[in-house]
């Protein structure tokens, strides 16, 4: 009889069932033969006929088998892995190619899409697949992120012509990290609701660095039962995640943290600015500040930066003028009022207009430095 019992579970194995299966598996062939188990050996309790025993036996694991080949589980056998679970990517730039990476680390498989064909050959080159348009990568996938420039990109790559809407089916979820106003967040969602679709709003904090680092701050927008799904996918890409509420909160937490991003940025440039010009060594200013109540990731850093008029981009300054414009016009659509977050739009365009919007954001403090005929640097 055991031989018997022992073939179906290697049958059923063979199928994909994954542990938890197994074990089902096991406790069931326990509960028909009345056998007990142990870490060495089988041991007969009772006797049943053969016959009987394996037309129960095979009763029970035959939907085991189906549901292991629905979920594309493979068997616990050492040195075998779990199938990765396929997901879409369109728009791997400056955040998104590292995003993308880290899942591809952390095991899932992805279908990949941008325009800009380079970095699609480099993810290629570690195991995704190519895709050529939105619309290719929504067909073939459950789940789709999207890392993008601007609203008018989202509306493009979602709504558009051969766009995500196109081929996502009923059921399957966007995760749109892209930094959007959250009515256009608002507006896509209600969009792919006509189709079934769900959709969190996700944009992320913590520049390059932490894209590639997987330690960036996600703020989400959405429902509930949709964010517990994709949780396990975000965990592979940022550390602090938080549901902030309903559609769209995502994107107005993401709109408050470049307010304070941007004003803080301003005011260590004014810092370090106003230390040279009294004829103080702003490097060792910063320093002193970095002990005190003054102390910020962004003095930290950024501050660095200005010092080593190192200005190769984390964050662009344009990007940021862009998401400092979401909260400008927002707020003059609410009736809200945000003196800094115009004082520094202000500033912004300044600095578009001199040519530094390809920059670091923290290269800021050269118009200041232009205004005040001085320059930050150690000493």
């Amino acid at each position: 009889m055991l031989h018997r019992t022992f073939f179906h579970i290697m049958k059923a194995f063979i199928s994909g069932i994954d542990r938890k299966v197994y074990r089902l598996s096991i406790s069931a062939c326990a509960s028909v033969a009345r056998i007990r188990l142990s870490k060495d050996r089988v041991v007969p309790k009772a006797s049943l006929s053969e016959k009987t025993t394996e037309k129960h036996f095979k009763s029970l694991i035959r939907p085991l088998s189906r549901f292991g080949r629905k979920y594309r589980f493979n068997s616990p056998k050492k040195g075998r892995k779990i199938m990765a679970q396929l997901l879409g990517f369109v728009g791997v730039g400056l955040m998104g190619k590292h995003m993308a990476t880290n899942l591809l680390k952390g095991g899932y498989q992805l279908v990949i899409h941008d325009t800009n064909r380079v970095p699609v050959k480099e993810l290629a080159g570690l195991g995704a697949k190519e895709a050529f348009s939105p619309k290719e990568v929504g067909a073939q996938v459950d789940i789709v992120i999207t890392s993008l420039p601007d609203d008018g990109i989202v509306d493009l790559v979602v709504l558009g012509k051969d766009g995500l809407i196109e081929s996502m089916k009923p059921g399957s979820i966007l995760v749109e990290t892209s930094t959007v106003s959250p009515l256009t967040s608002r507006r896509v969602a209600a969009k792919l609701a006509e189709k079934g679709v769900q959709m969190l709003d996700a944009p992320l904090s913590g520049g390059e660095v932490g894209a590639r680092e997987a330690s960036m701050s996600i703020m989400v927008g959405g429902k509930a039962e949709i964010f517990e799904k994709v949780l396990p996918i975000l965990q592979k890409m940022g550390k602090n995640i938080t549901l902030v509420g309903d559609q769209g909160s995502g994107s107005v937490a993401k709109a408050a943290n470049q307010i304070i991003v941007a004003l803080t940025i301003e005011a260590v440039a004014e810092a370090l600015v106003f230390a040279k010009k009294a004829g103080a060594d702003p490097a060792k200013v910063r320093k002193a500040l970095l002990g005190g109540f003054a102390q910020s990731r962004i003095l930290e850093l950024h501050g660095q930066r200005m010092l080593d008029r190192n200005f190769v981009p984390g964050g662009k300054l344009l990007t940021h003028q862009k998401d400092i414009a979401i909260v400008v016009d927002l707020a003059k659509e609410l009736g809200i009022f945000l003196p800094g977050a115009m004082n520094i739009q202000n500033l912004w365009y300044a600095c578009m207009a001199n040519g530094l919007g390809a920059e670091d954001h923290s290269a800021l403090v050269k118009m200041l430095e232009v205004m005040s005929n001085t320059k930050v640097l150690p000493g």
